[in-house]
């Protein structure tokens, strides 16, 4: 399982991550206090509508039902008047005390007397009516402040109908500051009042309805609430408002209540309006003068009663230009009498909408925020994307779920911080997987030529055993006498030097568009051509070792300023068909180049001397308008029935114009010969009969030697020194190796003796400081 996991300090960084995404949101919605926004409602309206049309939306009461009885534009033309007359209104109300209906509510105030005949009929038809609301309307204000009293008959009857219920919690209510009262006469006649007063949200839709509004240290109901508390014979001062949760009517044995109407509200005591359809597809509608119409005609009468008896009335303008429209969550510019209809029946049937609390949500995005966080813990983004994809998914379903259960559930606040917290993970990721990535990709391109790491990223199928037969060059190098160098310092000195070496070599190859294949001690094998296809690649590859050769100057002006050996480097390039690609296991791949020609490079490379570069046939017939070649060799290969020519560059023209300096290597000849004695190398073992001989001439690099027997050209020996030609008293130790190693240029045989040309491949610490003393 952990192979799955990301690193430890990805997960440290990602955990970190997570929390501070959640912190974030968290704090967010503190500084707000509160996780509903316009935009959750907006997208709720959606759900309700839905809710609505299949049937899932509240239920219209049975019995009592609730009825609008509307006054119209028709209604207007039937009264012949352009007010609203009183004298009419009368009729209708006198028309609905013989019907026995349970209450009638107004939707309208009427401040104002007006035609004194006219009143007196509505005053009675009021008087008459046993149970008539007529409603109040409140300014209110979001701090305590004096209520604005009058002398007036409705206002003393105003104050007593303010009651106190039992309160809990912290509250944060409106206050009222002034009122609109009804006419006094008809205010003394009505059976009880309620507010009308309707709040829209942020976003101008009525989906809140204010139930009480504290008037200084008490408060007064809506219009609603006071019907439904006189229904069910409970005064307003016994029921049980939660701030923030819930005013409760208890049921009683003296109320007509079967159990407890539970209506949940907001901190301020809003709550959310229960809808049970649209306008005209809700509670019946009535025109009013169609009412007074038909109960002239007495064989009406008995459909009219099946109609109203029992039954709360709701009387509203509804005309044009007079109503008072407004929009809901599921229709626009619809009478806001419905307002009070729809929580009056939430209340008939108890059915209210719920809200999940600021604990829960937050809760819930902790608890999303968590199985984020673990999501990205592991390797795959795609687990990540996919979790916040199914999240999303269930917060859609579970808000249509919620929502036909008569729950609200916050979607956009949930979505928007599931959004929030899962870009953050996302950017946080990319940018530390990127970093990691980089990180790791510099790492193995150390081990892995770059070229190859990018290759294979962009092309993922690369990875895949296997590979392709391409024509590329191969250039092998290798620091002469190394093996003996090396064993004369110490570990640190001879990793100082390498690193030295491979520092320049390295940049030097990458910028002749070479990759490095492999590094095996002091050997470095380089591509030309693989894995990226290129022009020319015989160019660059001796170009690239001209300029290996040159820069061994400055490397070795370095060595001796920190008191290191002399390095010496020999190249060869070879070039011809290979099979590039990826070798080994599933466990263990390694991108290179295999085959005869791979093969080929490495038996060039072993004739070289130090600052020779060798090419074969091959890469010479491809580049031999361009280079200048100081000699060609012929030499026998192992496994190569005929002679192989290698050529010996010393420079190129044209693009690179690269030349190497020589002058400096040829030998000078020695006042008095240096006796030696030299030892044959079979397979690199050194054998045990020397052969005694002297050095005539000398360079800093070749020599020349006399010898009573022959020697092979490109034969490697080993030179000893005769201790007696050592001055005396000196600095020389007796264990001190006073030796050299060389590889046999030419040679010639003269009438007794052999001439032999060399080039010193390695030489001990000594014996070059003797050497040197010599040119």
């Amino acid at each position: 399982m952990s192979s799955r996991l990301k690193s430890k300090k990805l997960l440290k960084l990602t955990s970190l991550t997570t929390a501070c995404l959640i912190a974030v949101v968290f704090a967010f919605f503190l500084i707000q206090k509160s996780v509903w926004t316009k935009y959750d409602y907006q997208a709720l309206d959606g759900f309700y509508k839905t809710a609505v049309k299949k049937g899932y939306g509240p239920k219209k009461s049975s019995f009592p039902q609730i009825k609008y009885l509307t006054i119209t534009d028709e209604t207007y033309s039937y009264t012949h008047k352009n007010f609203l007359d009183r004298s009419f209104l009368a009729k209708a109300n006198t028309a609905l005390s013989e019907l026995g209906v349970e209450a009638v509510a107004y939707d309208i105030i009427f401040p104002y007397p007006t035609n004194l005949a006219s009143d007196t009929l509505f005053f009675e038809s009021i008087r008459n009516l046993d149970c008539v609301y007529l409603p109040i309307g409140l300014r209110t204000a979001n701090t305590p402040g004096n209520f604005a009293w009058k002398q007036d008959e409705a206002y003393k009857k105003f104050k007593t109908r303010l009651k106190k219920p039992v309160l809990k919690g912290e509250s944060n209510p409106f206050h009222g500051i002034s009122a609109l009262m009804q006419y006094d006469t008809f205010a003394k006649a009505a059976f009880n009042s309620g507010h009308i007063s309707s709040f829209t949200d942020e976003d101008g839709t009525s989906r809140h309805l204010l139930m009480v509004i504290k008037i200084e240290e008490k408060f007064f109901p809506t219009l609603s609430l006071s019907m439904f508390l006189d229904y069910a014979k409970i005064p307003f001062e016994n029921i049980r408002i939660e701030w923030g949760k819930k005013i409760v009517i208890t049921a009683t044995p003296d109320s007509s209540l079967e159990k407890d109407v539970v209506i949940p509200i907001d901190d301020r005591g809003r709550a959310f309006i229960p809808y049970c359809n649209t306008w005209k597809k809700g509670f019946d509608e009535i025109p009013a003068h169609v009412l007074v119409e038909k109960m002239k005609d007495p064989n009406l009468r008995g459909n009219l009663t099946e109609i109203f008896e029992g039954n709360f009335i709701f009387i509203g303008d509804i005309s044009l230009g007079i109503s008072d429209l407004g929009k809901t969550p599921l229709q626009n510019d619809v009478p806001l009498i419905i307002i009070h209809t729809s929580m009056l029946n939430g209340m008939l049937t108890n059915q209210f909408y719920a809200k999940w609390s600021f604990g829960q949500i937050l809760g819930l995005i902790l608890v999303i925020g968590v199985l984020l966080g673990f999501s990205s813990f592991l390797r795959s983004s795609w687990i990540l994307y996919i979790t916040t994809a199914a999240i999303l998914c269930t917060i859609i379903l579970h808000t249509w779920f919620q929502f036909i259960h008569f729950t609200l559930f916050p979607i956009a606040t949930v979505v928007g911080s599931t959004f929030f917290i899962a870009s953050g993970l996302i950017i946080t990721m990319e940018i530390l997987i990127s970093k990691d990535r980089n990180h790791i990709k510099t790492i193995f391109a150390r081990y892995v030529p770059e070229k190859v790491v990018n290759h294979l990223l962009l092309h993922p199928d690369l990875l895949n055993l296997g590979g392709e037969t391409r024509e590329i060059s191969i250039m092998m190098s290798d620091l002469r006498g190394f093996t003996s160098m090396a064993a004369e310092h110490s570990p640190k000195e001879v990793i100082t030097i390498l690193n030295r070496y491979f520092e320049v070599m390295v940049e030097i190859i990458m910028d002749h568009r070479g990759i490095i294949d492999e590094i095996i001690g002091d050997g470095i094998l380089a591509l030309f051509g693989a894995p990226e296809k290129l022009e020319n690649h015989e160019q660059k590859a001796v170009a690239c070792a001209l300029a290996m050769q040159k820069a061994m100057m400055q490397i070795n002006i370095n060595n001796a300023a920190d008191g290191l050996p002399h390095l010496k480097m020999g190249i060869a390039i070879n070039t011809g068909e290979v099979v590039v690609g990826n070798v080994g296991s599933l466990k263990r791949t390694k991108y290179g180049a295999c085959g005869s020609e791979v093969n080929t490079t490495g038996r060039a490379e072993s004739y070289t001397v130090g600052g020779q570069v060798l090419i074969t046939d091959a890469t010479y017939q491809r580049i031999k308008d361009v280079v200048q070649i100081n000699r060609v060799m012929e030499v026998s290969m192992k496994g190569m029935t005929r002679k192989a020519k290698l050529y010996d560059v010393i420079g190129m023209s044209g693009e690179y114009n690269l030349f190497l300096d020589k002058g400096h290597d040829l030998p000078i000849q020695l006042q008095n010969t240096i006796r030696i004695k030299i030892y044959k190398l079979s397979e690199k073992i050194v054998t045990d009969t020397p052969i005694n001989g002297c050095v005539t001439h000398l360079s800093p690099s070749t020599a020349r030697l006399l010898l009573p027997e022959p020697f092979v050209e490109f034969e490697n020996i080993k030179l000893h020194i005769d201790p007696e030609q050592l001055p005396k008293p000196d600095s020389f130790l007796e264990n001190d190796e006073i030796e050299a190693y060389a590889k046999v240029l030419s040679c010639t045989q003269l009438k007794t003796e052999f001439e032999i040309m060399i080039c010193f491949t390695s030489l001990s610490p000594k014996a070059d400081e003797f050497f040197m003393g010599k040119t």
